[in-house]
């Protein structure tokens, strides 16, 4: 699989785009961390990708096929999609929010088939979550409740999974478990593309990473290259410093601290 943006420009306004001049490409088994300020343009672009807003100019493509010219239907075996909240309408049952993701793969007859099960049980234990398949949603934690949206995101068996800031409102412990995940299921060779507010995640992830600014170029590379003192600074206009640390089984890695200077 390979994803591209070819010199893609977003907006409601071509007179006036979001962003423009994006160009990235994603294979299997990669993670894309996007960053930047907020109103730079992040959300924008993601509809874009999920062609919920046609790209002002420029294409977006899914192994050299234009995403404007998929069915809903073959979309949406290309890709899923993970929002930043969810409030549930019903108290479901964990199982049962999973075979939501299903949904546009049941037969005429809308009934769940053998295979529909056994792809939301793997849907449920690639995240960790099997063990709560019986619970009811309303009930388990955030962190939980963020994990059972990539399962339900995961049911539709997508090749690439968007994800808009997927550890947003949770605790510390609970963002690690997502960041995990994601490590996880990359090592699997699905394609994720997230929003972060947190220039960590890129280094968590050790994803490919763009950096949007406001009213400039977007910077995209590896998370070493575009994750820099500079950018940083540059991005959200605040004294930022990239630190170097060794990490107790003896690897390098990398963490963010912005400098105090009172």
């Amino acid at each position: 699989m390979k994803l591209e943006l070819r010199d893609v420009s977003c907006g409601y306004d071509k007179a006036k785009p979001v962003i423009k001049d994006i160009n990235l490409t994603l294979k299997d088994g990669d993670v894309c961390c996007i960053l930047g300020p907020n109103g730079v343009g992040k959300t924008t672009l993601f509809k874009s990708i999920l062609n919920l807003i046609p790209p002002l100019s420029g294409q977006i493509c899914i192994d050299g096929k234009s995403v404007s010219s998929l069915s809903r239907r073959n979309l949406s075996d290309q890709m899923a999609y993970v929002a930043q909240a969810h409030i549930p309408a019903f108290p479901y049952q964990v199982r049962e929010i999973v075979m939501m993701g299903r949904m546009g793969k049941l037969h005429l007859a809308g009934q769940p088939t053998r295979r529909d099960y056994e792809v939301c049980e793997q849907a449920l234990e690639d995240v960790g979550i099997r063990h709560l398949r019986d619970k009811v949603y309303t009930e388990i934690s955030g962190g939980e409740r963020q994990l059972l949206m990539i399962a339900r995101a995961l049911a539709q068996s997508p090749r690439i999974l968007v994800m808009d800031e997927p550890t947003a409102n949770l605790d510390y412990g609970n963002m690690v478990i997502v960041i995990e995940c994601i490590r996880i299921l990359a090592e699997k060779g699905l394609c994720i593309i997230f929003t972060s507010h947190t220039p960590d995640h890129a280094f968590m992830t050790k994803a490919k990473t763009a950096l949007l600014f406001r009213n400039e170029p977007m910077v995209f590379g590896t998370c070493d290259e575009v994750v820099t003192n500079r950018n940083l600074q540059n991005a959200y206009k605040t004294d930022i410093q990239v630190l170097e640390i060794m990490t107790p089984d003896g690897e390098t890695t990398k963490v963010i601290h912005p400098r105090f200077h009172r």
